[in-house]
């Protein structure tokens, strides 16, 4: 089977809300899980190295885009894994479609 070599645009989109998401419930459990067990039990450091893999592969797929897209250029609105604002990412425009994802 061969590898694609890149997402598409909007595959990286999906994946950026997704991430966005899982991030959001990793970081209420950790909390959750530190004030039960302690940030230093054995579940509190997996609990907080969870949520760091998932910031790297953020961290990394937002790199990576950048190359794979370069036709999108750097508009606040094409930072798919980061956002214009972070906190807010359901219903974002596409300035390149001109429409709302």
């Amino acid at each position: 089977m061969k590898l694609k070599k890149r997402l598409e645009w909007e595959e990286h989109r999906d994946l950026g809300n997704k991430l966005y998401e899982v991030r959001e419930f990793l970081i209420h459990q950790y909390v959750r899980l530190a004030n039960t067990y302690g940030s230093s039990s054995v579940i509190g450091r997996q609990a907080e190295r969870a949520l760091k893999e998932v910031d790297k592969l953020r961290s990394d797929l937002d790199d990576r885009i950048g190359h794979e897209h370069p036709e999108r250029g750097d508009h606040p609105l094409n930072r798919v894994y980061y956002g214009p604002d972070d906190r807010i990412r359901v219903g974002l425009s596409d300035p390149k479609e001109g429409h709302t994802t």
